[in-house]
């Protein structure tokens, strides 16, 4: 809603393996649209507002967009995640029960290590089957890298291999270029110049923040001129992150303005040292917001939160699965919680040429 949200707008990092929220979003939502929109339009009966797209019903399109680009019946669909993990969310046994009562489908919910593959390593034409059930299509919430890890300990992981190779995978194996250091490739100029257009490099300079692989070398800067990156990352803590690459759930991020000195300059050795890579990115400013909060007593008063969005395109719309917390790194693994995020149209009492034009228009 901010009127400089073309300059506020900040794109932080990818993430294509797996949507986080596909339940715990929608489920919110609901309950807020159910119990608390009523009220809110009892005390002012002009206010307009509605959902975004359920991310459920955009994924449900894409599964089906797939099943038939691979010329397979969308009959049983199965969900992989690493479903006897001690700790990390676990929504999909929710979601897969979803899908069966709204499209009546056979939604199954495994560990890769309860599938099996027919044909033995004929992964090209070999069948995957849990529980007996042939499987003609599977989403999954785990990375490669952990599947890998995953055979190692012995378990085989030749389904999975199976699914991805017949591209009956989503996300498919590209999407394991879901890492943060995919926005070096956008946001250096030497680099973005080749490959994208003058337009789409004015939309990186202005919405992606600035990303580095953390490494001893030479790269352009914030400011465009080229320096040595990591007296930079020594020299700039207040005004950078240190991140893993591939970590997820705000695990071991480092925040240059709530570390010390000392603290900074060991993560960044550690980062330097760490074979599966680390980033460095400009900090963001995130957006705080006062909410209603009900105290011990009973009683209702404000605090401030931090505010982060994560966004969900497809062709039939974009999810907004949004996140609020009282820590800088707004993470649900991090104690963050759900944020609603609804709609707002404009009412005929506005009037004057501004409100003419965005009269009917999302906000």
């Amino acid at each position: 809603t901010s009127p400089m949200w073309k300059n506020s707008l900040k794109f932080m990092e990818p993430n294509m393996s797996g949507i986080g929220g596909l339940h715990m979003v929608p489920t919110a939502e609901r309950i807020v649209q159910e119990k608390v929109q009523p009220r809110l339009e009892s005390q002012d009966p002009d206010l307009r507002l509605e959902l975004a797209p359920d991310i459920r019903e955009l994924l449900m399109q894409e599964i089906r967009d797939h099943s038939e680009a691979v010329g397979r019946p969308a009959r049983n669909i199965l969900f992989v995640e690493p479903k006897y993990a001690s700790s990390g969310i676990d929504e999909q046994e929710e979601l897969a029960q979803y899908f069966h009562d709204t499209y009546g489908m056979k939604v199954l919910h495994a560990d890769p290590s309860e599938l099996s593959l027919s044909g033995g390593e004929a992964l090209a034409g070999g069948e995957v089957f849990y529980a007996g059930e042939q499987i003609d299509l599977a989403y999954r919430d785990y990375t490669v890298n952990d599947l890998l890890a995953l055979g190692k300990t012995g378990v085989d992981i030749s389904p999975m291999k199976a699914l991805f190779k017949q591209n009956r995978m989503i996300s498919s194996i590209t999407a394991e270029l879901d890492q943060k250091a995919c926005w070096e490739v956008l946001t250096d100029s030497r680099i973005a110049g080749k490959y994208f257009s003058a337009d789409e490099r004015q939309i990186f300079r202005r919405h992606v923040l600035w990303t580095r692989i953390v490494s001893d070398r030479k790269t352009t800067l914030p400011d465009g001129d080229e320096g040595d990156l990591l007296e930079f990352v020594r020299d700039e803590r207040e005004t950078l992150v240190l991140k893993p690459n591939r970590s997820c759930g705000g695990e071991g991020v480092i925040i240059g303005t709530a570390s010390t000195e000392a603290e900074w300059q060991a993560g960044l050795e550690a980062a330097v040292a760490d074979p599966t890579r680390w980033v460095v990115q400009q900090l963001a400013s995130i957006p705080v917001h006062e909410f209603p909060v009900v105290g011990p007593d009973g009683v209702v008063h404000t605090e401030p939160f931090h505010v982060v969005m994560g966004f969900a395109s497809t062709h039939y719309g974009v999810a907004i699965l949004g996140r609020a917390s009282q820590k800088q790194v707004v993470n649900v693994a991090q104690r963050g919680g759900m944020c609603v995020v609804f709609v707002g149209r404009m009412t005929s009492r506005l009037h004057g040429p501004a409100a003419a034009a965005m009269r009917g228009e999302g906000i």
